[in-house]
């Protein structure tokens, strides 16, 4: 029997306006259809919002702002105390009376705005939750693959990561970490990891394992999701990497099977590497 969902990205919203909560509730219907298993739950009030993020523990909460006053500054000080883990998204109107607002935020150290009629169609709120969604996998195939990691090798890491859901490219990691591709793969060498390329294709496998551990998630809609070509080209980097079909192995215990492959095959690879520099 398949495990509850455990994947499923939870959102805590706090919007007053109905046609803003259309918009959103749009965008999430979108995401679902692209593959994404959201909760959405809107609260009346930041005591509410608090109070579902404590039993809730959702992955991303999005406030809408009125004003960016004292008051709201202290209260999304408060919630980023209490709720590091959670990440909290503004959203906020542009027209000549918010634009203060704007800049107040910028200002808080705020990581990431959503503009109402300016990034907030359907498409670019589906994309926010899917980010979303992808960085909870991401976090939790981070530290099982380098634990107590350098922050050096952890910049490493989610460049490698971000390019495994985005366009799984070693040469475009490599530009959007500002250097030569042959320089990433020393840098990947030096830090006892893989080759970019190699560990660009374990990170798919961790990500395609981690969605096919929920419950309804089907192999052909997390090679859609993840842009493999079709479900037997996803299929197919499983037997290259573990030797074994996704289908073949019980949905609970998939990441865990590719995460001991992975740890078995690159110890191994990484003491040949080492050997060879030696002689």
């Amino acid at each position: 029997m398949r495990q509850a969902a455990t994947l499923m990205l939870d959102i805590i919203a706090l919007i007053p306006h109905r046609a803003v909560q259309a918009r959103l509730h749009d965008a999430v219907r979108l995401a679902t259809a692209r593959g994404c298993i959201i909760r959405l739950t809107l609260t009346a009030s930041w005591p509410d919002l608090h109070a579902r993020a404590a039993t809730h523990a959702p992955a991303l909460a999005i406030v809408f702002v009125e004003s960016a006053d004292a008051e709201f500054r202290d209260r999304y000080a408060a919630f980023r105390a209490a709720f590091e883990s959670i990440a909290l998204l503004p959203y906020v109107t542009v027209n000549p009376r918010h634009i203060a607002d704007v800049a107040a935020l910028v200002q808080i150290g705020v990581p990431g705005l959503l503009l109402h009629d300016v990034n907030d169609d359907r498409h670019s709120l589906a994309q926010h939750l899917e980010a979303a969604m992808f960085s909870t996998v991401a976090h939790r195939i981070e530290t099982a693959v380098v634990p107590g990691m350098r922050p050096a090798v952890r910049d490493i890491v989610k460049e490698l990561l971000r390019s495994a859901f985005g366009s799984p490219s070693a040469v475009q990691a490599a530009h959007r970490c500002s250097v030569h591709s042959a320089t990433l793969r020393r840098m990947c060498c030096r830090n006892g990891l893989p080759p970019p390329a190699r560990l660009i294709g374990w990170f798919r496998l961790l990500y395609a394992a981690a969605f096919l551990g929920d419950r309804g998630r089907t192999v052909a809609g997390v090679a859609r999701l993840l842009k493999f070509p079709s479900a037997a080209a996803m299929s197919n980097q499983f037997q290259r990497y573990i030797r074994v079909a996704p289908t073949r192995v019980p949905a609970d215990k998939l990441f865990a099977r590719v995460l001991a492959c992975y740890w078995l095959q690159e110890q191994d690879a990484a003491a040949r590497r080492a050997g060879m520099g030696s002689v």
